[in-house]
């Protein structure tokens, strides 16, 4: 199998699923046996697809394994910027233009609201915090939407209630329903009405769940179907759920002819084979992960990372939502020349989108260095040969370093970041009480 089909498997197919400054349609759900009356605590794990998978309800079917890509490539950039662009996430008020970030993420969950519940695919993203889904209300929405008249258990938030304060400066909207704005760096722009319902996870629920329930979307946001937060902040789906699933989750992202599986509680903690790092807050952006990256092997060559002060926000990041690793200069430079010089056998193929490494391949195995990340606590983590190149024409005789500089003038950006494509077929385990990110290579196949 060429590494085009990998790549096309990755984004485009999907199978079955399987089981501070610094600080510290419904798919079929598989309850782990994990006893509540022991713990006191749950565990739950169901699948995780990509929205572009041949089963996603929102499979554009003019998608190729190109626009897929590119696509993702140019969500990143709107993405970094807004990651690294420090700022207010939120407004009360209606008319604004705060940056979030953009492009929640190209992996989906199903989650139920309401009484009875009603199912909805929704975007997991670590990189945001509030939760929310199309409501009826909403007036350009399509697809699968929210109906609150249906669900005795709904209520929308109040201007005056004590969640509705927090979220921004002292509103000035007297007794009327929390309204706010969530503007991503895209220029996409989600108004909602903040809202409580019960949330159904698998097969446990709980009520009074915290989210936006949207009556507007403008822009490439109107292309996501809702959006679960698994961010930091107290609104989060991690920190609404932390009774249940103590803030703990994992996932694999999917692998040739598989989806992926998200797992939530202290099971995820099991998994064979992991090696753990520090998990790192930071006070300039603390709904993010940081983790820390001292350096990068490619072949017999180390190339160090070196240490940032991360109390402004800089640092490496690790994200569900970005698609290509971006690092920092001169890490990248000195990644990629070495990467270059090991491949010397192979002739240079032009540039590519955002990637300046680019080769011919003859047909059959070419033998490439090993590219291996190394993180704090003496984790090494040897990436697969489909986590370092990527094929840039249909044929896959064309493929490139998987891996890019930030966007814009590189030599101001200080925040490097993990994206999935590194990420797949990897068990990646984050535990926040414990402060720890675990990482252990798994097939994802079931």
């Amino acid at each position: 199998m060429t590494t085009l089909h990998l790549l096309l498997f990755l984004l485009m197919a999907c199978g079955r699923a399987q089981n501070s400054k610094l600080a510290k349609a419904s798919p079929t759900e598989e309850k782990l046996s994990f006893s509540a009356a022991q713990t006191g605590k749950s565990s739950t794990s169901f699948p995780l697809i990509h929205i572009n998978a041949k089963c996603s309800p929102f499979r554009n079917s003019n998608s190729t394994l190109l626009t897929t890509m590119l696509d993702s490539i140019k969500g990143d950039v709107q993405r970094y910027r807004a990651i690294t662009r420090v700022a207010t996430r939120f407004t009360i008020q209606e008319d604004t233009d705060v940056p979030l970030t953009s492009k929640s993420g190209d992996y989906i969950i199903n989650l139920g609201f309401g009484t009875p519940q009603q199912s909805f695919y929704m975007s997991l993203d670590t990189g945001s915090d509030i939760s929310w889904i199309p409501c009826a209300l909403c007036t350009d929405c399509t697809g699968n939407i929210f109906d609150p008249s249906n669900s005795p258990t709904f209520q929308f938030l109040s201007c005056s209630s004590e969640t509705c304060q927090a979220l921004g400066s002292t509103p000035n909207c007297g007794n009327y329903n929390c309204s706010i704005t969530q503007t991503y760096g895209d220029g996409s722009e989600v108004k909602e009405l903040m809202s409580t319902d019960s949330l159904a996870v698998g097969s446990q629920s709980m009520p009074d769940f915290i989210f936006g329930c949207a009556k507007a979307r403008t822009g490439l946001i109107t292309s996501t179907p809702g959006l679960v937060g698994f961010g930091r902040d107290s609104l989060s789906f991690l920190s609404q759920t932390a009774n249940l699933f103590q803030e703990t989750f994992s996932y694999c992202l999917p692998s040739p002819e598989s989806t992926g599986c998200l797992a939530l509680g202290k099971a995820a903690l099991s998994s064979p084979g992991l090696q753990f790092t520090s998990l790192l807050s930071n006070d300039a952006n603390p709904s993010f992960y940081y983790v820390g990256l001292n350096g990068i092997s490619v072949g017999e060559d180390l190339v160090d990372v070196p240490a940032i002060d991360q109390s402004s926000g800089d640092g490496t990041i690790i994200d569900s939502g970005t698609f290509i690793t971006r690092l920092v200069e001169p890490v990248y430079g000195s990644v990629r020349d070495s990467f270059v010089r090991q491949l010397s056998n192979l002739s240079r193929a032009a540039s590519y989108s955002i990637f300046d490494a680019c080769f011919n391949f003859p047909p059959g195995d070419v033998e490439v260095p090993q590219m291996t990340l190394h993180f704090d606590n003496n984790v090494d983590v040897a990436l697969q040969q489909i986590n370092v190149l990527i094929p840039v024409d249909e044929q896959g005789s064309v493929q490139c370093l998987a891996f890019a500089p930030p966007p814009g003038d590189p030599s101001v950006s200080m925040v490097s970041i993990l994206g999935s494509y590194q990420q797949h077929n990897f068990r990646v385990v984050y535990d926040i009480p414990g402060s720890r990110l675990g990482i252990a290579p798994e097939s994802c196949d079931g």
